[in-house]
């Protein structure tokens, strides 16, 4: 994601590239969550 940004007119993708990763991560972070919430035993 970096070298595309530092990429002379790259800026757009290398930007898109960031944006699409941080939306993997959250799906794959909330994903994580629900499943990890639903295991917890009320104490």
């Amino acid at each position: 994601i970096y070298r595309t940004f530092t990429t002379p007119r790259c800026e757009g993708v290398g930007q898109a590239q960031a944006v699409m990763f941080f939306i993997v991560v959250a799906v794959i972070a909330m994903v994580q969550n629900m499943l990890t919430r639903s295991k917890e035993v009320a104490a």
